[in-house]
């Protein structure tokens, strides 16, 4: 499978659809699908393809060594001074997933270019 395929398939998996659903799920349940998510977009984002910080930058408007480094942290879900992992909430999944699916539009774009 070429690596565009892949990541498109791994980002529609990880959007969300209807939010109903998810808005009347448990605690429980919204954390299962946060972290199922942050697992996709991980495995997205091990990949050495994808510049974590333009992404940082996209995302959170500058990749300053503050943000690359709670970026990371969320990423790798390391404990904080509490014991509690640093993660990603919702909305910040939602935009890297857009970030990512734009990235991998314009690498088909410029494959297919070169075709």
């Amino acid at each position: 499978m070429k690596l565009n395929e892949k990541i498109k398939r791994l980002l529609r998996e990880s959007s969300d659809g209807d939010n109903s659903e998810y808005e009347e799920a448990s605690d429980k349940e919204k954390d299962v699908d946060l972290t199922s998510k942050h697992k996709r977009v991980k495995s997205l984002l091990d990949n050495p393809v994808f510049n974590h910080a333009g992404i940082i930058e996209r995302l959170w408007g500058d990749s300053e060594a503050t943000n690359r480094s709670l970026f990371r942290k969320k990423l790798n879900m390391e404990l904080n001074d509490n014991d509690t992992p640093y993660t990603f909430d919702d909305e910040d999944l939602s935009k890297i997933i857009s970030i990512l699916m734009d990235t991998s539009k314009r690498i088909n774009k410029g494959l297919n270019k070169r075709s």
